[in-house]
């Protein structure tokens, strides 16, 4: 379990408040875990000694003794006192570290026939760890170790990291599971978070308390009394034996058996272990099928994930402690209607593939990736719904729907400890770290987002050679628009310079977190105001056809699958000048002509002279905003009317004005189509079938000092329309835009949306070659090179 550098801050700082070093509060936080579990107030905990003498200074030797220290605690016992009764155990056995440790444990136990331990569990403190030490032209770094044994039933070490710790136990497996192990990481990290908070004064009050549940689900029954660990799930078991037989750390439950270096001979062992564990058979032949724990698990019973799922990256308790709580914002509101509204939720998911080259270094990315979720609530906020009564003062007044269906609100949880699942595929063969790199970020990119639990990101480190990594990172877009997630790349670059060097980063806190700003939101929510942007939008759209009948691969069905897939492509920097050069010879921005462009496209393709597009608007009008991280930016509707008879940039022009009138009257969606039906409008859908995604903001890319770092985007094969084209500026303008066309795979084919996307490339060029020129020269048919090389 990874304490960044703030936090370590942090426990230093109290420490110091209370007279004690960062290890006497380390240790009295691992005494009071021992004290729960255990129901004891009074134990023994070793720790070790140097034993050194000045004779002995820089000798090469074992010159240590795991030393015993006594703890008397109790639920009255002031933390200040506990801490401080510590440091002073510690001071006596650094004094009396000489002692003749077999006539004390004669002393202790006199009974030779039947040898007790002295000391079962321990805690130390390894300030100098072998990773960091310096050689000209090389580097070390730490790699998840260990060993299939232990000296103890339990200990707890404190790995220095820069400025952060890591903290792991080594345990017995003959005595504990690791999921019990992780749970007491768990234990410790609450602990260590109420002694620093100033929440807890007593030893009683670190403890559990069961009012931090969520006071707004029902009263779960009260827990049966502990008597005996339940026995592990199918999948459980099974995992402690692909662990044990491919003597490696962990397996995920999409692990595959031969990726994991397993060959005919193990697999015969596994089959046998797990005949002698389970008393089942399994062939070898099924094994082989789908060689994953995942798939050996639904064999044999054992509830496995149906698909390929990614393991949990943090340790979250069932009742985790709330930060804050406040009504979903309008965005929020319209993110949560879309995720239950779509056949897939999943085409919702923000899935990014970031691959480093260089000395990575997987300890600070940790720190980093911790530091970011510890910095922004919306990526560990979940989303919980309550009846409205019809009889409401407070906030459900203010806020409620007034459908009698519920209020959605938003509830930030406390940082849970982050676990970063690394995988090192350096043991496959070449050729086949590719395919398993891609075939687990998309089934990460694949994988829905369960809005009612913390939208924590999947996370999953992926080592492909010696010196490059990829690093999966999904979230859902409610945590995250995409102004937010050129944020939060920058910021990971940033605190993971930091962390690297060992130094502290630069960031300032964030201004405003997502509840700020739903709040901010909804109080000044004006009536009248709304109803002004609404008559607004209704004159602006009125007599827009919401469908186009453009050409397709087959027939429209009914509903839509929401089956999809996105071609990508770019535009030269040619292109992007002339674009830009465009734009402000005729004082309108890049985007409208863009959509003037789309528009002349999808007319072209149809045959229809007015064309509605969604546009997703940043709608970031405050300062304090710009460094906020959630979904903020609303979908505006833009109106391309053609006049074949007008000049290229005439219709530009125009179209740039009414696009920035309907951003000067933001609502959501739901809202402007409401209003058209209210203004007479007929077949409005509720979802307009065709988008223009002008991605104007900082660029994904990103810089870290020795590395190479590309970051790309992994769409799960899924679509929100029938067609969403996009334009994404790169950062060098030398390098253009990024294109993409997200299209339904129920309508077209990747090659007809390939095309699609070429030609619509194609079209902005031709906007910008000669500006003056009528629109209905660029109305005719246009060929690709694929359709001219068919022809």
């Amino acid at each position: 379990m990874p304490l960044d550098g703030g936090r370590t801050a942090a426990l230093q700082e109290w420490s110091g408040r209370q007279g004690v070093t960062l290890f006497a509060t380390l240790l009295t936080a691992w005494q009071l875990v021992l004290r729960e579990r255990s129901g004891q107030d009074e134990f023994v905990v070793g720790s070790t000694f140097g034993r050194r003498t000045p004779e002995t200074t820089g000798t090469v030797g074992f010159h240590v003794a795991l030393l015993p220290l006594r703890a008397t605690l109790t639920e009255s016992t002031p933390l200040t006192d506990a801490v401080r009764a510590t440091r002073d155990a510690l001071f006596a056995a650094d004094a009396h570290q000489h002692v003749d440790l077999d006539a004390l444990l004669a002393a202790v136990n006199p009974d030779p026939g039947n040898p007790r331990p002295l000391i079962t569990v321990s805690a130390d403190l390894d300030t100098a760890p072998l990773a960091g030490i310096r050689l000209p032209g090389l580097y070390a770094e730490a790699v998840d170790g260990g060993s299939e044994s232990a000296p103890l039933e339990m200990g707890l070490m404190a790995v220095r990291t820069g400025p952060g710790l890591r903290l792991r136990i080594r345990y017995d497996a003959d005595l504990f599971d690791a999921s019990t192990v992780r749970d007491w990481l768990g234990d410790l990290d609450r602990i260590l978070g109420a002694m620093v908070s100033g929440g807890a004064v007593l030893v009683r009050d670190t403890a559990v308390r069961p009012e931090s549940a969520d006071v707004t689900r029902q009263a779960s029954p009260a827990p049966a009394p502990v008597s005996a660990p339940s026995a592990p799930s199918v999948l459980e078991t099974l995992r402690t034996v692909w662990k044990s037989v491919l003597g490696v750390d962990d397996v995920a439950d999409d692990s595959n058996f031969f990726d994991l270096s397993g060959n005919s001979i193990a697999a015969i062992r596994l089959v046998n272990r797990v005949r002698d564990v389970l008393h089942v058979d399994i062939g070898l032949a099924d094994f082989f099928a789908d060689a994953t724990l995942g798939a050996m698990a639904r064999q044999l019973g054992g509830a496995g994930p149906q698909e390929p799922a990614p393991t949990p990256d943090l340790t979250l308790s069932d009742t985790p402690e709330l930060v804050d709580r406040a009504p979903a914002s309008a965005q929020q509101n319209r993110m949560i209607a879309g995720h239950y509204a779509v056949p897939q939720a999943q085409v919702w998911n923000v899935p990014t593939r970031i691959r480093f080259r260089g000395a990575l270094d997987p300890a600070a990315l940790r720190s980093a990736l911790a530091e970011l979720i510890e910095r922004h609530h919306s990526l560990r906020t979940r989303f919980v719904r309550e009846a409205e009564t019809g009889a409401e003062t407070g906030a459900g007044a203010r806020y409620g729907s007034g459908s009698g269906e519920g209020v959605w609100w938003q509830e930030v949880v406390a940082a849970p400890p982050l676990r970063l699942q690394i995988d090192d595929l350096t043991r496959l063969e070449p050729g086949k770290r590719a395919a398993r790199v891609d075939k687990v970020c998309r089934a990460m990119a694949a994988a829905p987002v369960d809005l009612t639990r913390p939208t924590l990101p999947r996370l999953r480190l992926l080592r492909v050679e010696h010196d490059e990594w990829v690093l999966m990172f999904v979230m859902h877009h409610i945590c995250a628009d995409g102004w937010a997630h050129s944020v939060l790349l920058a910021e990971l670059a940033e605190l993971y310079t930091a962390a690297a060097a060992g130094t502290a980063h630069a960031l300032d806190a964030p201004p405003v977190q997502a509840t700020h700003y739903a709040r901010r939101q909804l109080e000044s929510k004006d009536p009248a105001v709304e109803d002004r942007r609404a008559a607004h939008c209704a004159d602006y759209l009125e007599g827009v056809p919401c469908r186009l009948d453009t050409p397709t691969d087959r027939p429209r069905p009914e509903r839509l699958s929401g089956d999809g897939g996105t071609a990508r492509g770019a535009a030269s920097g040619e292109l992007r000048a002339a674009m830009e050069k465009f734009a402000a010879d005729r004082h309108v921005t890049p985007f409208a002509v863009a959509a003037a462009a789309l528009g002349i496209h999808l007319a072209r393709l149809s045959g229809e002279r007015d064309v509605l597009l969604s546009v997703p608007y940043a709608n970031r009008e405050d300062l304090d905003c710009e460094s906020l991280v959630s979904v903020v930016s609303t979908a505006v509707l833009v109106r391309v009317r053609i006049d074949p008879a007008e000049t290229v940039a005439e219709l530009v022009s125009r179209t740039g004005a009414g696009a920035l009138g309907i951003m000067a009257n933001v609502l959501p969606t739901a809202r402007i189509l409401q209003a058209m039906r209210d203004a007479g409008a007929t077949e409005v859908p509720d979802r307009v079938p065709n988008g223009l995604a002008f991605q104007n903001y900082a660029d994904s890319d990103i810089e870290i000092p020795g590395l190479d770092v590309e970051v790309e985007d992994v769409a799960p094969p899924v679509a929100r329309a029938e067609l969403v084209f996009g334009l994404s500026p790169r950062r060098d303008p030398g390098l253009g835009y990024r294109t993409f066309l997200e299209y339904s795979a129920d309508l077209w084919d990747r090659e007809s949306a390939e095309d699609l996307l070429a030609e619509y490339v194609s079209m902005i060029g031709d906007l910008c070659a000669q500006p003056d020129r009528p629109v209905a020269a660029l109305l005719d048919t246009h060929t690709t090179p694929r359709k001219a090389d068919a022809e």
